[in-house]
């Protein structure tokens, strides 16, 4: 864990402004679109990874603040997003995706020794009826 607090202002301004784009674009939202829905406060030298990955060495997105990749992360533990694998075509088409290779297998058996993308799109999440 990080040495620098959270701050939680911006924490809680991050994940409104994610929460509002939800509902505007329910579907199929890239990292790209969620850091221009945060604005500044969601540019910083952090990574977005989810321990679901198992593996230490893939990650969602690069390049967060603090506050940002824990938003994308709260909001994904509170089920309030989910968020699917993708194809890297969406962030050619929305112009920006982190200079690593891509993550194309599962690594659980096998972990990958350096850092690896794992493109994913979020939704906002629907309850079963």
């Amino acid at each position: 864990m990080s040495d620098i607090p959270l701050d939680l202002a911006k924490l809680a301004r991050v994940k409104a402004a994610l929460l509002a784009y939800f509902e505007e674009q329910p579907t199929g939202v890239s990292f790209v679109e969620l850091e221009r829905a945060a604005g500044a406060d969601a540019g910083g030298d952090y990574l977005v990874a989810n321990k679901a990955c198992n593996d230490a060495n893939v990650c969602w997105w690069a390049g967060a603040s603090l506050e940002f990749s824990t938003a994308v992360v709260q909001l994904f533990a509170e089920r309030l997003i989910d968020v699917h694998p993708c194809e890297k075509l969406i962030y050619l088409i929305d112009g920006r995706m982190p200079v690593m290779p891509i993550a194309r297998r599962p690594s659980a058996t096998r972990p990958y020794r350096e850092l690896h993308w794992l493109p994913v799109a979020f939704s906002k999440h629907v309850a079963a009826r």
